[in-house]
Parts: structure tokens; C-alpha cells; sequence
């Protein structure tokens, strides 16, 4: 099987689902479980190809950094990210590249932001050093800083799998579970998760990372509000057709009327449109964002009745859409000059115009950004990064910059509680201390050598002090046992060994395998013990990799559960020799450690033919096969060139002695 031509559809694959199943097929076609998170990148990097090995060259460089102690630092932990945005998939990066074991849940299924992020230089630096440029080719070209916020999400997510991150979509977490007594012993700290009983319920975690946005469902991280005078901001995403009219149209980097009166006084003399400033990005989509004046959103019909109360004033009730796309489409044509063609919104994830009016009035920042909880004798170590922990102002272009810094100070954090060679009270008062720094960071106070900035915050941070001490954080610590401990004396971690080595993988193992495979049948596969009752799971796994023993869609027709799994049963007794664990009437009943030996005999039986499964598993998308056809010649040429290159080196130096 070429595996050059899976691999170019999982770096071409652009949609939140496709990225996921299109490594998933690379995974089964260079015969790597995806499951096994420690083993994943050490596999992968052995292709043979060269677009393949050019992106693993630079990630070589990240994976072997010091900091990371060749994967061992993290290797007792297991890690839970919760949200698949920016900040989100790079915190889970530097966790699997720490050595954890890093599950990520997001509640969406897609990535549908358009809206532009401004990129600071040393984001840039750090996107180019995980491959974004192999990734996305137009990343950063030229003097472009800027990336939208869905193109984003795709290259972490990308490197995030290779690295062996665990991504779950369509899983909504709901609270934290304490440890509790089952079965003689003592759980772990566990997510209650939406749908309920998903196989990642029974998953005990070490450390706790949300990052899913303003709304923040961890609890325990109060915040605090800083307010200025009403802003009223407007993000608005027009059709890109990237025709050479198109292109030639400048990027407005940021005019504020402060700057630039006469501007803004001719815009509102022409248009009504009074603004405080405008951006406008060209990526995907033509991104403008303005922050607008309240008293000509009224004049123009935007908003129908003042309000005193900013929620009430901007309510969907209180604001005309129609109007608010006239207003936008105003003022995106005057900052242009009328060279934008056309002015059609893009559409966001629910069909409608992506444009979005709100309020920047009030700043949230968390108050602490770590907390650690102890219940019977176990820890969780949780931290906040992104917007749930400082809201970014937007006219700054800092929200991307110090979101990634956040990311960073935590994921050393996690480092130091990984190595369990220094007192909880001391590694939380360093994080604290260097939290404060973060809304003071700028890109002038800064290091300056952007290239080698680690997770260290002392390659990254000119001046880095630790105001606070062991005491001033007592109270970030929540324990159901309070006692006198010397500060320096580091926790027994909750893991004595490597959480690689957990038997109960095997589990997570046969569930993905399945979840994978069946994932062109749209079934809702969370667990393996109800989802498989109807039997229409069962027949789909079957009739995936032996259709000609059994056909899926006689199966789903037959009305009764019990006829479809005596079906199923007596398909993969006569082709496979394996015999029902029970009637079909009795299945749904049946304890799931029994369902479990069923499936996983099956699942067994069928990686025997390793071809067979390949084939039923890969399928690459139409233009990448034509694409590998185009490139054959072009390869050949490299090749021979490398070849000659090798040679005409070798003779020279010969006749150079």
C-alpha cells in the first residue's frame, strides 16, 4: 500500500472529522495502533516519504527538546484537555510531548470559525517549528500574520494526533467526579460526560486542563471583571473567491479614528457608519472587525431601543440582523474603497451570515490559573489556559500571543508535578507568579530570540520573578484531609508507574478500533456495552470486513433485535468459528465484560488478514490518488537527482585526498 499517498490525504484533509479518519487510515496502513499514545510518533516518523519525513524532521526537534526528558517527565500522568480550540490542542500537544497520556474532549463536530486571529512572531516561530507550513502552504507567506481560527484548529489537531493525543468530538464534559470506593478499591478523580456512561467515564485523571472558552465549566477558578466604557465590537466574514481583484485589495492591519480622524469623519459622512477603528484580514474569508459607536447603530436601525443594560441593549430581540449586514457590508466597502467585488457573508456552522455583534465592555481574567485537589488520598492538579483564563482585548492582537504563553507556563507546571521533585505549594506559587506576568506581556518586553522558546517561561520571559510564596497559595489547594506537611515535600503521585502500561487500555483499544470502523454507518458508538444492544453495530462490523458473508442493510431491515443479532451470530459462527456467548433475546442483558470477549474475538479474527482489512479501512480521497500520479514523475527526478548528488559527493571527496 503506499503509504506516501495516505499520508498526503491526512495532511490535505480539512475538516474536523476528515483529519481524524484520514490518520486513523494512515495509522492502519503503516500498521500502528492509534490508541497506543507513547508508541504512535515513534512509528509514524519511520515513513518512507518524503513530504512525510519533512515534517517529521522538524518535529524531531520539539520531541527531543530537554525539557521534555525523552518523554519521561509526564509519564505518570494522565491528562484531560477539555475543548479542541487553539489553546486547547496545544496544551494537549506539550502534554503528549511531556509523556502523558492526553485524552481531548470537544463538544462540537466541526471546526467552523472563520474569524481571523493576528499572530505575534513568536507565534508564528512556534507554528512553523510543528509543521504549519507543511500543513498549510500559505501560512505566514509574505507579510501576512494572520490565521483564521478554523485553519488553525487543523494544524494543531494534526500534530496533535501524530503525537498520539486522543481526540473524542461530539462528548460534551458536564462536572468532575470525586474519587469514590468500587469494587474494593478507590477510583480516581473522573469526568461525568455527555452522552452519559462514554467509554471515557471510567478514564481516572491526574490532571485537568480546560480550555473551553469564556463559559468555563470547571469550577473553582472565580473571576474577576474589569470594565471600561461601552465597546460595542462586530465581526463580519465575506465570501473569499480569491479572484486577482480580490487579491489586489489591501489588508487593513488596524486604523483607530484616534490616529486617522478624517477617515472615519468621511466614512460616517457617506455611509452613517461611525466607527472607533476597523481591521480587515484576507484568509479564507474577507474578516473584517470594527468596534462601532452605539449612538449610529441606533441612527441606522441596528439596534432597535437604547438599553442602559448592555446584555439587554444587544440582545437578539433588540438588534435588527438585516440592518446589522447593511452596516457591516457599509463599512467594509468604504475601507476597501469599492474594491471588493462582491460582499456575500460567508456562512457559520448553522447556515446563517457569519456576523456576530458584541459587547468587550467587561474583561473576565480567572483570579488563580492552578488549583489542586485532594479527595481519599488522591490529586488532581487543574489549570485553565485560553480565554477561560484572560480575556483577551481584541484591539490589542494579543489573545492568540498570550493565550500560547498561558499554554506554555502550564504545561511547565505540569513538567514540575510530573517529576514530583518539589512540594505542591512551591510549584503552584511559580506558576502564580509568573501568571501575573501575563497581562503585562507585550511583544517589546519580551525575550528576543523567538526561536528557542521552550516551555521554560525563563527562555521567554526577560524578567522573571517569584513574588509570591508557598503561603500566599494555600488557599488554591482544596483537600478533605488539611495537615501540617513540610513545604518541600513533594505528593505520592496517584500513578506509581508509567500509565502506558494500564491492562485496562485494552478496553480503549477494541472501542477505538470499533468507533473507527464503523464510523461511515453514523452510528453513536460511546461505549461498548449499550450502543452494541440493537445489533446494528455488531452487523456493521461484520459486514465491514466480510460482505460477503453477511449485508448490512438486510440486516438493519429486519424489525426484530433478536433476528438481527441471531443474523450476526450465526454469520460469525460459520465464518469465523467463533460461538455466541448467548440467544440473541438474551444479549442486551448480557455483562459487558462478556459483550467485551464477543467483539474483541471478532475484531481479533479479523486483523489476522491484514490486507483485507487495509482495504476495507483506507480510502483516499479521489484528487490525492491523482495527485500521486502527477508527483510519480516529478519523485522519480528527486530520487535520481539525490541519487547523483550522493555519487558526484562521494567522488569528490575520493579525489580530493
Amino acid at each position: 500500500m503506499d503509504t506516501g499517498a495516505v499520508f498526503e490525504n491526512f495532511i490535505t484533509a480539512s475538516t474536523f472529522r476528515s483529519i481524524q479518519n484520514a490518520f486513523y487510515q494512515l495509522c492502519i496502513a503503516a500498521d500502528i495502533d492509534p490508541s497506543d499514545c507513547v508508541n504512535v510518533y515513534k512509528k509514524l516518523r519511520l515513513l518512507d516519504d518524503w513530504k512525510a519525513q519533512k515534517l517529521f524532521k522538524l518535529l524531531d526537534k520539539k520531541w527531543e527538546l530537554a525539557e521534555y526528558k525523552k518523554q519521561k517527565a509526564g509519564e505518570r500522568l494522565n491528562v484531560f484537555v477539555i475543548g479542541a480550540g487553539p489553546c486547547g490542542l496545544r496544551a494537549a500537544i506539550e502534554c503528549a510531548l511531556l509523556g502523558s497520556r492526553v485524552v481531548l474532549v470537544e463538544q462540537r463536530d466541526r471546526f467552523s470559525r472563520n474569524n481571523v486571529l493576528h499572530l505575534w512572531e513568536f507565534v508564528i516561530q512556534d507554528l512553523k517549528s510543528l509543521g504549519a507550513k507543511i500543513f498549510y502552504p500559505k501560512f505566514c507567506t509574505g507579510s501576512i500574520e494572520h490565521i483564521s481560527i478554523r485553519q488553525l484548529q487543523c494544524i494543531l489537531l494534526k500534530v496533535a494526533l501524530c503525537f498520539g493525543v486522543q481526540i473524542h468530538d461530539s462528548v460534551s464534559f458536564v462536572q468532575l467526579l470525586f474519587p469514590r470506593k468500587q469494587d474494593g478499591h478507590v477510583t480516581g478523580f473522573r469526568a461525568c460526560l455527555e452522552p452519559k456512561g462514554h467509554i471515557l467515564s471510567d478514564y481516572d485523571i491526574d490532571v485537568l486542563i480546560a480550555a473551553d472558552g469564556k463559559r468555563n465549566t470547571v469550577p473553582g477558578f472565580p473571576r474577576e471583571e474589569m470594565r471600561g466604557k461601552l465597546a460595542i465590537g462586530i465581526t463580519a466574514n465575506f465570501v473569499n473567491n480569491k479572484t486577482p481583484a480580490e487579491e489586489r485589495v489591501p489588508e487593513i492591519s488596524g486604523v483607530a479614528y484616534i490616529f486617522n480622524q478624517s477617515f472615519f469623519k468621511e466614512m460616517y459622512a457617506k455611509t452613517g457608519v461611525d466607527l472607533e477603528n476597523i481591521v480587515y484580514y484576507k484568509d479564507d474569508t474577507h474578516y473584517f472587525v470594527m468596534c462601532a459607536k452605539k449612538q449610529s447603530l441606533l441612527d441606522l436601525g441596528v439596534i432597535l431601543q437604547d438599553n442602559e443594560d448592555v446584555s439587554q441593549l444587544l440582545s437578539s430581540q433588540n438588534v435588527d440582523q438585516e440592518a446589522l449586514c447593511r452596516y457591516a457590508q457599509a463599512a467594509a466597502d468604504f475601507a476597501t474603497n469599492g474594491k471588493l467585488p462582491t460582499l456575500d457573508f460567508a456562512k457559520n456552522h448553522r447556515g446563517e451570515e457569519d456576523i456576530a455583534m458584541f459587547d468587550f465592555t467587561s474583561l473576565y481574567s480567572s483570579k488563580c490559573s492552578v488549583r489542586l485537589v485532594e479527595r481519599m488520598n488522591k490529586y488532581l492538579l487543574m489549570g485553565i489556559v485560553g480565554d477561560s483564563l484572560h480575556e483577551p482585548f481584541w484591539p490589542t492582537g494579543s489573545g492568540c500571543a498570550r493565550g500560547f504563553l498561558g499554554v506554555l507556563d502550564t504545561a511547565w507546571l505540569v513538567r514540575e508535578y510530573g517529576l514530583n521533585q518539589r512540594g505542591p505549594l512551591e510549584m503552584i506559587a511559580e506558576r502564580e507568579s509568573i501568571y501575573r506576568l501575563l497581562a503585562q506581556v507585550t511583544k517589546d518586553n519580551m525575550n528576543k530570540a523567538i526561536n528557542k522558546y521552550t516551555i521554560d517561561p525563563r527562555t521567554r520571559y526577560v524578567s522573571l520573578e517569584t513574588p509570591l510564596q508557598p503561603e500566599d497559595v494555600v488557599q488554591i489547594v482544596s483537600s478533605d484531609n488539611p495537615r501540617m506537611a513540610p513545604i518541600g515535600q513533594a505528593l505520592v503521585l496517584n500513578n506509581p508507574c508509567s500509565v502506558h502500561a494500564n491492562p485496562a487500555l485494552r478496553k480503549y483499544s477494541l472501542w477505538k478500533f470499533c468507533h473507527q470502523a464503523l464510523a461511515p454507518y453514523k452510528l453513536k458508538l460511546f461505549d461498548l456495552d449499550v450502543c452494541w444492544n440493537d445489533g446494528r453495530a455488531l452487523a456493521g462490523l461484520v459486514a465491514k470486513f466480510r460482505p460477503d458473508t453477511l449485508d448490512y442493510f438486510d440486516v438493519i431491515s429486519m424489525q426484530s433485535v433478536n433476528d438481527r443479532l441471531q443474523a450476526v451470530f450465526k454469520a460469525v459462527r460459520e465464518d469465523m468459528g467463533i460461538i455466541p456467548p448467548c440467544p440473541g433475546h438474551a444479549w442486551a442483558h448480557l455483562r459487558e465484560s462478556a459483550k467485551f470477549d464477543y467483539i474483541e474475538k471478532i475484531v481479533h479474527y479479523i486483523r489476522t488478514d491484514n490486507k483485507r482489512l487495509k482495504n476495507a479501512l483506507v480510502t483516499l480521497r479521489p484528487h490525492v490518488v491523482q495527485k500521486r500520479k502527477n508527483q510519480k514523475p516529478v519523485g522519480a527526478f528527486v530520487c535520481a537527482f539525490q541519487n547523483l548528488s550522493t555519487y558526484t559527493l562521494e567522488y569528490n571527496t575520493t579525489h580530493e585526498l
